[in-house]
């Protein structure tokens, strides 16, 4: 079930606002089986399993249109954002089937079932500023602040901004009707983007051990340590480049600079198995790119 609807509304005559929500709801349900002498089971085993997906996203924006000038425009978007979600899944599993090709789990000598539950929410709020001047020069920022179940209070709000500018200079300069070159834009932005951990990942859990322990059902530590301090990811990245146009945009040349760098990323480090763990999640990971990027393109 997928469905969404969106009411707009004319508050002032530079003002409006806009109300989305959306709805994104499923169900799975899943089988398989294994016959008696089977290679990996001899015996044959069954499993029946249901998963459900819900999802809300909801969007409140304001924005306002408004000419400062006569060249200079300015446009304001400011806006708050709502997602939830929850998944449930529950798997039921039989083991040693009792007639063949009956794959049923009535029909098997030991049961066994697991089920789980996920829940995760994050809030934000951002605004998007524009100003360009006489459509050849484009000033633009942008902002949003989160706040995400999924880090510990304290650490669960960041925000992230941006910023870029273009200036077509071949309109400023008066070369757009150049029989040769027409059109020259350069650009260039700086942005940096929060992220924040996978779900369950502050605390220590216990998942129950298959097979139990001398047929009692047992529970045992996940070999994964959580950590309560973990903080957001950030990534920054910064981006110079140049459009140019050839005979009546025949030709175009797109040249790039880009640099980023992700730093504080959200990783599984190994530890001691001597711990009785296998890894701890931890801000660790650091990722720099860079690079060129050169494109040319032909209209016959």
């Amino acid at each position: 079930l997928i469905g969404n609807t969106q009411i707009d509304y004319k508050l002032m005559p530079w003002l409006s606002a806009m109300y989305r929500i959306g709805i994104d709801y499923y169900t799975e349900k899943r089988a398989s089986s294994f016959d008696n002498n089977s290679s990996d089971t001899p015996n044959g085993y069954v499993t029946a399993s249901t998963y459900n997906f819900s999802g809300i996203n909801s969007d409140f924006v304001l924005s306002t249109e408004k000419n400062l000038s006569k060249n200079l425009k300015l446009n304001v978007l400011a806006g708050h954002n709502y997602y939830v979600k929850e998944t449930y899944n529950n798997l039921q599993r039989g083991d040693s089937l009792i007639l063949p090709n009956f794959y049923d789990l009535s029909n098997t000598a030991v049961t066994s079932g697991d089920d789980s539950k996920t829940a995760y929410k994050i809030v934000g709020v951002y605004y998007d500023i524009k100003l360009s001047y006489k459509s050849i020069l484009y000033l633009s920022a942008t902002g949003r602040n989160d706040w995400s179940s999924t880090l510990a209070k304290g650490n669960n709000s960041f925000f992230y901004p941006s910023f870029s500018g273009s200036f077509i200079f071949s309109d400023a300069l008066g070369w757009n009707k150049g029989k040769i070159f027409n059109y020259g834009k350069f650009r260039a932005s700086w942005a940096e983007v929060g992220n924040d951990a996978p779900i369950y990942s502050l605390q220590n859990y216990y998942s129950p051990i298959t097979g139990g322990i001398g047929g009692q059902t047992a529970f045992a530590t996940q070999r994964t340590i959580g950590n309560k301090d973990l903080k957001p990811e950030t990534t920054r990245s910064t981006e110079i480049g140049v459009d140019l146009r050839f005979f009546n945009n025949r030709i175009g040349v797109d040249l790039a600079y880009y640099e980023s760098k992700s730093i504080g990323q959200i990783v599984s480090v190994p530890v001691s198995y001597s711990s009785g763990y296998e890894a701890i999640v931890m801000n660790a990971g650091t990722i720099t790119n860079k690079g060129l990027e050169a494109q040319v393109s032909v209209t016959p």
